[in-house]
């Protein structure tokens, strides 16, 4: 009789994972597909952004939502995406600054979702030929602020060098090292050592624009 009792428990045990796990993947299937449903109700390749985006923010803001690793609708409820556009397997989208700004994210498939996989930030276009004035063991991050404020900056991490990186409106990919003067870690007294120019790479947002998106 034991036994008997031991089969049937067991048995309703595996039932019940089999009707929970059926349960979890039938939810993971119906948010992906809300997602994409709203998704494609956003997306729009061809009317300029200037056209879409009605709402700007401030620069501060953008804490919010430039985030690596956010997902697609945690963007969406922070700042309503009003200009979603779709570009081969990914989408990207674009927000404005109340300081004339475009914030663009870059949104990629990860485990069923649509997360941030690349940001860009910029006021003016700058290029290659801003960066290419800049004079190594001379020119400092003071200067480097100058064409673009926005970069990324990692000057306070203890295993590396002062670093900064940029992006261009002509596609290349600015990385730039520093060396500390003698009056510490303060933007006039960090000099250039290095400045690496290469084309982006396939995975940025930038290779992903549309025609409509570009400005040379």
């Amino acid at each position: 009789m034991m036994t008997v009792f031991k089969k049937i428990i067991f048995i309703l045990l595996i039932t019940i994972l089999l009707i929970t796990s059926g349960c979890i993947h039938a939810k993971k299937v119906e948010s992906s597909t809300k997602n994409e449903s709203i998704i494609m109700a956003i997306v729009n390749n061809e009317m300029p952004k200037e056209q879409l985006i009605t709402r700007t923010y401030t620069v501060n803001s953008w804490s919010d939502i430039a985030v690596y690793g956010l997902t697609f609708e945690e963007v969406n409820n922070k700042f309503k995406i009003e200009c979603l556009r779709s570009s081969g397997n990914e989408y990207y989208s674009i927000f404005k600054s109340q300081n004339g700004g475009w914030l663009y994210l870059l949104f990629s498939s990860e485990s069923g979702k649509y997360i941030v996989t690349d940001i860009w930030y910029y006021e003016k276009p700058v290029y290659k030929i801003d960066f290419q004035k800049l004079i190594l063991n001379k020119s400092t991050l003071a200067d480097v602020r100058k064409i673009d404020k926005f970069g990324n900056e990692v000057l306070y991490a203890s295993s590396v060098s002062p670093q900064s990186y940029h992006y261009t409106n002509d596609g290349y990919r600015i990385e730039i090292e520093y060396v500390i003067g003698k009056y510490g870690k303060i933007p006039g007294n960090l000099i250039i050592s290095k400045v690496d120019i290469r084309p982006v790479s396939e995975n940025s947002v930038y290779k992903h624009l549309l025609p409509i998106d570009r400005e040379h």
